[in-house]
Formats: C-alpha cells, structure tokens, sequence
C-alpha cells in the first residue's frame, strides 16, 4: 500500500519542482520600443536634431520621426534612427568621431524620457563616399520588468546618397508562474507531505 501510493505521488513532486522553476524565469517576449534620435560630429559635441560635418555640401544628419518597434521572440530590426546625407564636397572625413543618441520614451507615462544611450562612431574617408563605424557593444538597461539592449548598424554613405541609420532592439522580460502552474506547485507540496506521513516506520 506505502510503495504504490509513493509510485504515484513522486510525479507530482517533480511536476511541483518544474513549477518551481518558472517563478521569476525570464522570457522573450514582446516589447514596444518607441524613442528618437539625436546626433553631433566631434569630440564632446552636444547631440542635435541636425548636425553637419564639412560645410555646404558635406556630411549631413537629421533627425527622423520617432522610431516605434515591436519585438519578435526578444528582438527587432528597426530604422528611422536618423538620416544621413552625404553631398560632393570635396572634405576628409578621416579622423572624424559621430555620437548618436538614442532616447527611448515611455508611452505609459505621458511619452516622457525613460532611458538614453550614447552611441559613438567613427568616420572615414572612402574612395565613393564615408564609412561611418560604430562601436557595435550592446547598450543595455534594466528594470523591474526585464532586461533592454540597443545597437546600431555601421552605415558606408556614397557621395549624393542618403541613408538612414539602422539598429537592433532585443528584450528579455522578467515572468512570473501562472495560476495553474501555482495550483501544480502546491499539489505537488501536498503530495510530498502525503507521503512523508504514509512512510512505514522501521523496528
């Protein structure tokens, strides 16, 4: 009578330590991003909503309406993170540093300020235009909800072309049990408490 009930409450014990397993687990889930950007050219430059490198006819940035993204399985390619244009004035570029900043924005709180990555790059002169170079390691954030990173893409501009700024979003939010695995849990408790005052005593 002890071993057969034991056969059975012991799967309940291992489904309730399963359970266990997804309190406070973290996930890949959806998360909306929606945010702007800014930019400036040189050392210690203030970042603007334009900025320009070379005079009339030079390197040119703007900056885009705000970006908005959602994540798939914890990531997101997203552009509009400003516009670059490159005009045919002679100028070398070589040497050249670029700071983009990334402001994102919290929609449930009247789309004020929420986070801000400083992303820095450096600027090449090319035989068909500039190479702009990023230093491509992740910007990462967190609250009480998850865990946040941006990147952006290294841009190569031709002379007369426009292109705009590319990047990457990932997410990894925190989750918690849902109720049925919280009933799971406890009746797996309940079992293993069953079977310790069922066990035969010795001698």
């Amino acid at each position: 009578m002890s071993r057969g009930y034991r056969a059975r409450a012991r799967p309940m014990l291992v489904a309730a330590l399963a359970a266990v397993g997804t309190v406070g687990s973290v996930s890949a889930q959806s998360v909306y991003f929606e945010g702007y950007t800014q930019g400036c050219f040189g050392a210690a430059c203030v970042p603007g909503n334009t900025a320009n490198l070379g005079g009339v006819g030079g390197l040119d940035f703007a900056r885009q309406s705000n970006f908005q993204a959602t994540t798939v399985g914890g990531f997101v390619g997203t552009a509009q993170m400003g516009l670059f244009t490159l005009g045919t004035t002679p100028f070398t570029y070589t040497g050249s540093s670029f700071t983009l900043l990334v402001t994102f924005l919290d929609p449930t709180n009247g789309q004020q300020n929420y986070f801000t990555a400083a992303l820095q790059g450096t600027v090449t002169s090319t035989s068909g235009g500039v190479f702009i170079n990023f230093n491509n390691t992740l910007q990462q954030w967190a609250d009480a909800n998850g865990t946040y990173g941006v990147e952006v893409n290294d841009l190569s501009i031709n002379r007369g072309q426009s292109l705009e700024v590319s990047g990457n979003l990932y997410a990894q939010t925190t989750t918690a049990a849902e109720p049925a695995s919280l009933l799971l849990f406890g009746s797996g408790l309940l079992g293993l408490g069953a079977l310790r005052r069922r066990r035969p005593k010795h001698g």
